[in-house]
């Protein structure tokens, strides 16, 4: 795989087509903010998440690009609501208690080492993200080793962020990494403060 690919023409494409439908959005201001909301949560945000997979977002989502992005729901709030230009962005998203874009890519990404770690992908998918055997963390019962890299696009990758975030969580929170039920699992990994506050801290 060549080291060089990049996700930021496509982030550019989704951006672009985000603003479209925001501006269809902000034409139909008549409609009760109800209503509107309703447009965002159930057409518009779910054809941009469909535009950026977990393999898109785990080598963007600390650019600026990725910033540009998650700030669009701030401003779909502030047209549907009517909130002050002024009004901080946090404020914005407490009001309307929407989940920010980089929450999604990380639960995205928990629930996807989760099935993979209980055998619930396709094997050639699950090949690709956990490294099986007797190469689990010794240190960390059921914990995952981190994949080496001697580039960007490996630490970019999902299978080095997923086993990063799992093991976080693991270390903290050891008994949900025990938990065999996929919404058990995912009800606790949202509750604990170790997913609530994780942060990569890529550098780019």
């Amino acid at each position: 795989m060549d080291q060089n690919l990049s996700w930021i023409p496509h982030l550019k494409e989704v951006i672009k087509n985000f603003a479209n439908k925001l501006s269809v959005l902000k034409k139909s201001k008549f409609l009760p903010s109800h209503v509107s909301e309703l447009l965002y949560v159930k057409v518009i945000q779910p054809s941009i998440l469909y535009s950026s997979p977990s393999a898109c977002w785990g080598g963007v989502n600390q650019t600026e690009l990725f910033k540009k992005l998650e700030r669009q729901p701030c401003r779909t709030a502030r047209i549907v609501f009517g909130f002050s230009p002024d009004m901080p962005t946090v404020d914005v998203l407490a009001s309307v208690k929407w989940n920010t874009l980089t929450y999604m890519y990380e639960r995205s990404l928990i629930k996807l080492f989760f099935k993979d770690y209980h055998g619930m992908l396709p094997s050639t998918l699950a090949e690709e993200l956990i490294i099986h055997g007797d190469r689990l963390s010794s240190r960390l019962k059921h914990g995952l080793i981190v994949p080496s890299f001697a580039c960007k696009y490996v630490k970019n990758s999902i299978s080095y962020r997923g086993a990063v975030l799992w093991n976080a969580i693991g270390r903290t929170n050891r008994s949900i990494l025990e938990r065999t039920d996929l919404k058990s699992f995912f009800k606790n990994v949202v509750k604990c403060n170790t997913f609530k506050e994780f942060n990569f801290n890529v550098k780019f």
